[in-house]
């Protein structure tokens, strides 16, 4: 069989199963929809035909988007989460492109491309705070790079790539500048106001962080004769009926989600604070999750064993002794905050 022997290099994504209480490990919100909700939706999705294709053209939603978002309608593609738009890209480029991304950041940037074969380039972040470095940055864009991703916010880390840095990696027309923010909803920062003037940067966002990981759906914006470029590569009918239709209801009740999601900012900035408070080093984060350090063994077990999973970021991102924890519920997070204690107590910490 011809089947690429790099393939043997990688590991499934590993996700870790056990059962518990609490789940804290995904980046998922912790909210899930109100019954009220779930009777309104269960009456639309009675409306589908089943056994016709979906609206290939995804109308409804992109009208949504277009008219939100200030972009043309042409302006917008549709996917399978934020992972079929990294395919989309890999796919378009030619063999042997450069593809540059933050390291650590998002595993899938460098597994897929090195899936498809390409050059990758990651510019790695300040060791100390885990920042931007600057020159790091500089050194990777001096190889003249076909593609480059900014986590905006970063996973794992948590943190904003400097608006200051931005025109600088723009500046070469020939490179596409993808900035991910799946997770824009809780930093409210975005490089969107660029897209009018820069043909070659593409803004990526997701339902996943809001509320609705379990429909899997991302959308992306950019130039439209980009944009035309990758829908010639993406799947017809790629967003099935039940999840276009599932996705309307977040327009519909997008208040609702907003205060759900202003509860998820507070409840960050309450753990921040108990990690400074108890001497813990955690990473300054705009996005729905804090990425801390604890250098003693034994303390993701530890959790496990009290019904909490939380993210050992050793085996993803090769950041040994650093944990990510999604924020939950305030009732899960004071479950959190107290089970640390006790495991720092436990152990003379």
């Amino acid at each position: 069989m011809k089947i690429k022997k790099i393939l043997s290099n990688f590991k499934p994504y590993f996700v870790e199963d056990k059962p518990v209480l609490i789940r804290l490990d995904a980046n998922e919100s912790p909210y899930d929809l109100p019954a009220n909700f779930k009777e309104e939706l269960i009456q639309e999705l009675s409306k589908i035909e089943i056994n016709r294709y979906p609206d290939a053209f995804i109308r409804d939603l992109r009208k949504k988007i277009s008219d939100k978002e200030g972009v043309s309608e042409d302006s917008i593609i549709f996917g399978n989460g934020s992972d079929e738009f990294i395919y989309m890209l890999y796919t378009a480029l030619e063999k042997g492109a450069k593809v540059a991304y933050p390291e650590p950041g998002f595993s899938m940037y460098r597994i897929v491309g090195s899936i498809f074969e390409m050059r990758l380039f990651p510019y790695y972040l300040n060791k100390l705070d885990y920042s931007v470095d600057k020159k790091n940055l500089e050194n990777v864009l001096k190889e003249e790079i076909d593609l480059i991703f900014l986590g905006n916010p970063n996973n794992p880390t948590g943190n904003i790539f400097p608006e200051e840095y931005l025109e600088m990696v723009l500046s070469n027309k020939n490179t596409i500048v993808v900035s991910d923010e799946a997770y824009y909803s809780y930093s409210k920062k975005t490089f969107m106001k660029y897209l009018e003037n820069y043909d070659n940067l593409l803004v990526m966002r997701s339902f996943s962080k809001v509320g609705f990981a379990s429909i899997r759906l991302g959308y992306m914006m950019g130039n439209s004769r980009l944009i035309n470029k990758l829908n010639m590569i993406r799947s017809p009918y790629n967003i099935n009926s039940f999840t276009q239709k599932i996705a309307l209801l977040y327009f519909k009740h997008e208040n609702f989600f907003k205060s759900k999601i202003e509860e998820i900012i507070y409840e960050r900035e309450r753990l921040f604070k108990f990690f400074k408070n108890n001497n813990i080093f955690a990473i300054p984060s705009e996005s729905n999750f804090i990425t801390f350090r604890i250098e003693v063994p034994g303390f993701y077990q530890y959790l496990l064993d009290r019904g909490i999973r939380i993210k050992d970021l050793s085996h993803s991102f090769n950041m040994t002794n650093y944990y990510r924890v999604t924020v939950g519920t305030e009732l899960e997070n004071d479950s959190f905050m107290e089970s640390v204690k006790d495991f720092l107590s436990e152990n003379n910490i």
